[in-house]
């Protein structure tokens, strides 16, 4: 997907090589998402989007990762919902706090192995891994927490 403005959250599930670039996502969907690569997804690649988390309950940025659930994996026994997937010069814009009290997900890892979010910049969100993400990595991101917490999770490998 390419130079898109998308009114609604994006998944991209059981996908092999797919590439999101240059789109403009203002969410989130009915269940607090922005954009998520889950679902055994492979080899994907998101770069030079814009995020405006505009409100919403769960409100997750973008996620490498996800929850589908076993029927819908590569690997049903494994709990990896995704594989090899990278993120990078994105910016995820957050607005107001959720119904916890915190300002949302803005790039998190849910189930991802060998995921890596390099050379985003984050307005007002935070930072999230979730099991059984193997060797997820943030490199070189800029965060803007506005005062609230940068990571929902202390365990994340920030480099």
């Amino acid at each position: 997907m390419e130079d898109v403005d998308l009114y609604n959250g994006y998944e991209a599930i059981n996908c092999f090589n797919a590439i999101i670039r240059n789109c403009r996502i203002y969410s989130p969907d009915a269940w607090g998402g922005s954009f998520y690569a889950k679902g055994g997804a492979r080899n994907f690649q998101a770069y030079n989007n814009v995020i405006y988390m505009l409100g919403g309950s769960n409100r997750n940025g973008l996620v490498l990762g996800g929850s589908t659930g076993a029927s819908m994996l590569f690997e049903p026994n494994s709990g990896i919902e995704g594989y090899n997937q990278v993120a990078y010069n994105n910016v995820v814009h957050v607005t107001g706090l959720n119904q916890y009290g915190y300002t949302g997900i803005a790039l998190g890892f849910k189930g991802c192995k060998n995921c890596v979010m390099y050379n985003n910049v984050v307005v007002g969100g935070m930072l999230y891994a979730d099991g059984p993400s193997l060797n997820p990595v943030y490199r070189n991101n800029i965060i803007s927490c506005n005062g609230a917490e940068g990571t929902l999770q202390p365990d994340v490998r920030i480099q």
